[in-house]
């Protein structure tokens, strides 16, 4: 390490501020080319060169990009997470769920049918109108957009006179969306190049215009704007930033659990030391990636096979997926028998059977006073390549049950459910918050891996824009707050830069000042 006296620093910079400097080739691949005895530029030359300085431009513009984060995991209290979006110009608010499940992004718009028009949630409701955006244009059925979104769902109407790209599609839980696809302006906080503070950045995405709704989404007093998926396919908002050079395709969330919620969403290279990683499964429309084996107490209660992909040899589910847009977990069986087995038998508590008010059953044990880290076991997920260690809070949650007598009384009942599936439709064994929660979570679309450790998401993480950065950003847990405050974050090599030009400008005062 080299150390220099404030005077040598601004001594040996004047030379190079007040020296005419010449032009030298640097890129001798280029150069060489170009130097040819006799010839110009040739047309393979000039292409050769745009290229290379578009690859530099990209990575020069390359981000950090924030989004505030809000919700949390609890199936008795919010039961999801949230943030906040900017659209249009001017640019509007809207609040969406954070959904690693789902590729695209979407918002009620008017007219909108059936769209929720109050909440329970601190928040107000915005309904999106592509008039009233000066930088808004409908999708038409024969862009490149159009051809990526049929690609994602269940159906698209593209014919019989239509010009614009519509849509519908069904989640799991068998709510459903219809609308139509517009290109607007986003707007999100970013930190780029030397930066110490967040600024507002903006890109043109296509995202989804919904008119229509039906199920949850549309009764839910938990309502919010829309959502944004976090997937893979071109057509996911961080695909879309990816492919403009406005950010890496990674990024990671760390869902605060135990406070009630918040935490981190953040895209970008994550620089935080043992996360472990395991493959993302290739060709696959989620996150899908391969679980091993489930541990109780130590103790192995499964098979590989029950995990596998039904394409696999052996295998007949739809694999594990990792979803942050669902609340809780779902096993396929017979894994989903054989945990209940194993946490009945360890657990000194009865548990009881309680209606869920769904027409089905949970799972609970009534609290008498035990201690939960105590009384009930560790749970250990062995991925192909480490494992995930969970606590009682990753498949546990509490609440208020009704005994037998009628009396109300509280209770610990197991997140972990049955994974049943519609007929014709595979079952998947889905990770939701309830155990991506207390921990950094990276999805890195660039090397097909998933990243994880244990976590105090009320701590802040380093995030470079580079792999391997050399100064990475400091990112702070952030609640909603308005576009441009996105975190406290600090770039060591910012304030080394502000300190020489500070002494730089200084000096040369003082030498105007000599000279007169």
């Amino acid at each position: 390490m080299f150390f220099f006296s404030t005077i040598k620093i601004i001594h040996f910079l004047f030379p190079l501020l007040l020296t005419p400097f010449t032009y030298e080739c640097i890129n001798h691949f280029f150069c060489s080319s170009l130097r040819q005895e006799g010839k110009g530029m040739t047309a393979e030359h000039f292409g050769r060169l745009r290229s290379h300085d578009e690859m530099r431009r990209r990575r020069m513009l390359l981000a950090v990009v924030g989004f505030p984060l809000a919700g949390d995991g609890d199936p008795t209290s919010v039961g999801l997470y949230y943030t906040q979006v900017g659209l249009g110009t001017p640019v509007q608010l809207y609040y969406v769920q954070v959904d690693t499940g789902s590729d695209i992004m979407w918002v009620d718009c008017t007219p909108c049918y059936n769209c929720p028009l109050k909440t329970s949630l601190p928040i107000p409701l915005t309904i999106y109108d592509p008039s009233h955006s000066s930088t808004a244009n409908v999708v038409p059925c024969s862009s490149q957009s159009c051809s990526l979104a049929t690609e994602m769902f269940s159906s698209t109407n593209c014919h019989g006179g239509v010009t614009e790209c519509l849509y519908q599609s069904i989640y799991g839980d068998g709510s459903t969306i219809e609308g139509y696809f517009v290109e607007d302006l986003f707007t999100y906080d970013q930190l780029v190049g030397n930066t110490s503070a967040p600024r507002n950045g903006s890109a043109s995405v296509v995202f989804g215009c919904n008119f229509n709704q039906s199920g949850v989404l549309s009764s839910t007093p938990r309502a919010v704007d829309g959502l944004i998926g976090f997937g893979q396919a071109s057509i996911s908002v961080l695909s879309q930033l990816a492919s403009k050079g406005v950010a890496p395709n990674v990024f990671a969330h760390c869902l605060e659990g135990e406070d009630k919620g918040g935490g981190i969403l953040v895209i970008g290279e994550i620089d935080e030391p043992d996360l472990i990683y395991t493959p993302i499964i290739q060709r696959q429309q989620h996150y899908n990636v391969q679980l091993l084996n489930i541990a109780v107490n130590g103790m192995n209660i499964t098979s590989p096979s029950v995990f596998t992909l039904s394409d696999k040899s052996g295998g007949t589910g739809g694999g594990v997926i990792f979803d942050s847009g669902t609340t809780l977990a779902y096993l396929v069986d017979p894994a989903y028998t054989n945990f209940v087995t194993a946490i009945t038998q360890v657990v000194p508590t009865p548990a009881q059977e309680v209606p869920d008010g769904e027409g089905g059953h949970q799972i609970c044990f009534v609290d008498t006073g035990y201690d939960v880290n105590a009384t009930f076991p560790d749970v250990t997920l062995y991925f192909d390549g480490g494992a995930m260690q969970l606590t009682p809070q990753n498949y546990l949650f509490q609440q208020e049950i009704t005994s037998t007598s009628g009396q109300t009384i509280a209770a610990d009942c197991l997140g972990w459910l049955e994974s049943v599936s519609q007929p014709g439709y595979i079952s998947y064994t889905i990770f939701g918050d309830i155990v991506l929660k207390d921990k950094l979570v990276v999805y890195d679309n660039e090397q097909h891996q998933i990243g994880w450790k244990n976590y105090d998401c009320k701590n802040s993480i380093k995030v470079s824009t580079t792999r391997n950065g050399s100064s990475p950003f400091t990112v702070n847990p952030t609640g909603l707050s308005p576009i441009g405050s996105f975190g406290q974050v600090n770039n060591p090599r910012r304030s080394l830069y502000t300190i020489m030009a500070l002494l730089t400008t200084l000096m040369l005062c003082w030498n105007l000042a000599i000279s007169m």
